[in-house]
């Protein structure tokens, strides 16, 4: 049965990723028409679920949105928008003639209608209106399972048909710090979709943070009120 994991970018995919590999299972993961690093993908204003990607079991994962643009300017900036990147000038040209740049500047990234949190919001709530009624469908909030590791591996391995696991052992291999520890050590590694640090930057990791409400350390109060403004209005409360 196919079994397909749907997020925004960074909204810990790649944390689940390793979950259900550590699960010895097998999971389709998709950004839906989202990827950050894909040509035509990147940049792109939210129109819809797309449908194509849907399977017979189709799992949703949602993280708070101000942390997840935040997270996506990181990844932007210091990996998949990087100057001297494979790509870089074609995803340039390609932006600047439709005058969607990515802002350099955070509190301006993190409001801009397209790369912040006014369509993290959109996908978000497209997608869980969507799945939120359909059988066989799991929806899944980052910051619940970052609360209880063991519990959302449960019913992750549950959802899948997974019978034979240990949820705590799983849940402290899979802990940030030992994920950071692995991409540090392993580097590059195409099947968890890591790719190590670039220029001693911490920033430029696949495993970056991790952490709830990390925002407040980025913005100051004026942009978080206004990020809430837009949260709320799609039902969404930032986390604290």
């Amino acid at each position: 049965m196919r079994t397909v994991f749907i997020s925004f970018p960074k909204s810990g995919r790649t944390w689940m990723r390793y979950i259900v590999h550590l699960l010895g299972s097998e999971v389709i993961f998709t950004h839906a028409g989202y990827r950050s690093s894909g040509k035509k993908e990147i940049g792109r204003r939210f129109s819809g679920v797309q449908t194509s990607v849907i399977g017979e079991k189709n799992i949703f994962m949602y993280r708070d949105p101000l942390d997840t643009a935040i997270s996506l300017y990181f990844q932007i900036h210091n990996s998949d928008f990087a100057r001297g990147n494979k790509g870089y000038f074609k995803k340039f040209i390609r932006l600047a003639l439709l005058g969607r740049l990515p802002p350099k500047d955070i509190s301006k990234f993190v409001l801009h209608p397209v790369w912040g949190v006014e369509n993290i919001c959109r996908f978000n709530r497209g997608w869980i209106d969507y799945l939120g009624d359909k059988p066989n469908s799991l929806i899944i909030q980052y910051e619940d399972a970052k609360k209880d590791t063991a519990l959302t591996i449960q019913k992750l391995a549950d959802f899948i048909g997974i019978s034979e696991y240990d949820a705590q052992d799983i849940a402290t291999k899979s802990s940030f710090d030992e994920m950071k520890k692995l991409e540090l050590t392993v580097g590059k590694s195409k099947e968890l979709r890591l790719y190590g640090k670039k220029s001693n930057n911490n920033d430029s990791m696949k495993v970056r943070r991790g952490v709830v409400a990390g925002y407040k350390e980025y913005l100051d109060e004026s942009v978080i009120e206004k990020a809430r403004v837009i949260a709320a209005e799609f039902n969404f409360k930032l986390a604290d």
